[in-house]
């Protein structure tokens, strides 16, 4: 058997995935004291699969979605057996610091989108249910499967008041933030 993934399409569309808002409150007017907070937010994606046809997800009040990419998972079936599973793993560096926060304390979890009825909700670093609509009969000619990734992020302050942490302090860490993305067929 042989799975073959292709995610070139991640990152790759110039849109924000996360988008920080600042939000300046005058403490004192007269002397200008003000503090600053910051929020990350989702980029709010229409949750749709690979043909563009809406899918209908519950992610939570104050969260929202943003498009990582597309997935395209071949499979070429000679084992013996029929594969009738295929399950995917999203994982995102937890610890990674976010302003205050860590980006653990932002993700709330990832959809995988196949179709309006293959869908899946999983956090980060958890492996999905099976996301295979039809089995891979041995012998059977390869088949593909492409899925949407999408990123869940909770409406989060990460800096608050007197905090340090700048604009592009936020954009420079969340530059470093690599996913990794893993599908296993069985």
């Amino acid at each position: 058997m042989v799975v073959e993934t292709d995610t070139s399409s991640f990152l790759k569309d110039n849109a924000p995935d996360v988008i920080f808002t600042q939000d300046k409150v005058y403490s004192d007017k007269e002397s200008g004291a003000y503090n600053v907070s910051i929020k990350a937010a989702g980029a709010g994606d229409a949750i749709t699969d690979s043909s563009g046809a809406s899918v209908d997800m519950t992610i939570g009040e104050g969260a929202s979605a943003s498009l990582l990419g597309s997935a395209k998972v071949t499979i070429t079936n000679n084992s013996g057996k029929a594969v009738t599973t295929l399950t995917a793993k999203v994982t995102a560096p937890g610890d990674l610091s976010i302003g205050e926060k860590k980006l653990s304390d932002i993700v709330q979890e990832f959809l995988i989108v196949v179709s309006p009825d293959v869908k899946v909700s999983v956090a980060s670093g958890e492996v999905s249910e099976d996301i295979l609509k039809t089995d891979v009969e041995n012998g059977a000619p390869a088949k593909d499967v492409t899925c949407k990734i999408y990123v869940v992020i909770k409406d989060t302050t990460v800096v608050n008041g007197s905090a340090s942490a700048t604009m592009n302090d936020l954009t420079d860490a969340l530059a470093n933030a690599k996913l990794t993305v893993e599908f296993v067929a069985s």
